[in-house]
């Protein structure tokens, strides 16, 4: 017998063992346990396995009663709660006043505390073209001089809205700004 039928003999071992073949691969194990005594010595040593391993399992298995009994104990667990319309309708009541309480307060007035970072000031402001080699900190050192806080930008053109220093009029902080020529390309009052 060559090798590949061995081969394939061996594989079937575990099967034969254990009854599952067909009648037809029976047949050819037996014809080629009778040939070789190698597969007869692996089969031997097949079952004395097998054997063992059924020594050693754990004779209290639920088996089927522990599966029944655990499908009792599911059947009778708490069933789960479902809401009643009471407190469906409480929810839905709590629901509609919370949605009344936002719309009053986005009704209201807005706090004049409370402005927008990119928002225009009440005063006006101006906007501020600063030459495209102009370095970050050359700006930051003008603005900080000159008390001067950046409003919103740059834009998409490069336009910063700054905020004049408070009780300067806007024209001379237009010409203040200006006159920093080296870094500023343009100053105009916002409209």
């Amino acid at each position: 017998m060559g090798d590949r039928v061995r081969n394939e003999i061996s594989e079937l071992l575990p099967f034969y063992l254990n009854g599952s073949l067909s009648v037809e691969e029976k047949a050819k194990v037996e014809q080629a346990l009778s040939a070789d005594t190698g597969l007869e010595a692996e089969l031997k040593l097949l079952d004395r396995i097998r054997t063992s391993v059924h020594e050693e399992l754990p004779g209290n298995s639920p088996g089927e009663l522990g599966l029944a009994r655990l499908g009792r104990d599911l059947a009778q667990a708490a069933p789960v709660r479902r809401p009643t319309l009471a407190a469906l309708a409480a929810a839905f009541a709590l629901g509609a006043i919370l949605s009344g309480v936002i719309a009053v307060e986005a009704m209201r007035a807005p706090d004049e505390t409370y402005r927008q970072a990119g928002a225009a000031p009440a005063d006006e402001s101006l906007l501020v073209a600063f030459r495209a080699d102009a370095t970050a900190g050359e700006i930051s050192d003008l603005l900080v001089a000159g008390n001067y806080v950046i409003i919103d930008g740059p834009s998409a053109l490069g336009l910063f809205n700054v905020a004049p220093p408070e009780g300067v009029d806007p024209a001379a902080a237009v010409a203040e700004l200006a006159a920093a020529g080296a870094i500023v390309e343009s100053a105009e009052i916002a409209r």
